[in-house]
């Protein structure tokens, strides 16, 4: 939690690699691969990652 507290007070974005919002009240929040940038390039992040999986998939 602290390090996406830190990304977006710098005006970024911080989410899974699909795009998916991060929570963390559960009992065990634990989260896999994630995304941070900047909000400029975050999307274009995620586009790649996705083109990468279909890609190797």
């Amino acid at each position: 939690a602290a390090a996406d507290l830190l990304v977006h007070e710098a005006g970024g974005a911080m989410t899974g690699v699909s795009g998916e919002p991060l929570v963390y009240n559960l009992h065990n929040p634990v989260h896999g691969a994630l995304i941070a940038a900047g909000r400029a390039r975050h999307d274009a992040l995620i586009a790649l990652v996705r083109l990468d999986r279909k890609f190797f998939s």
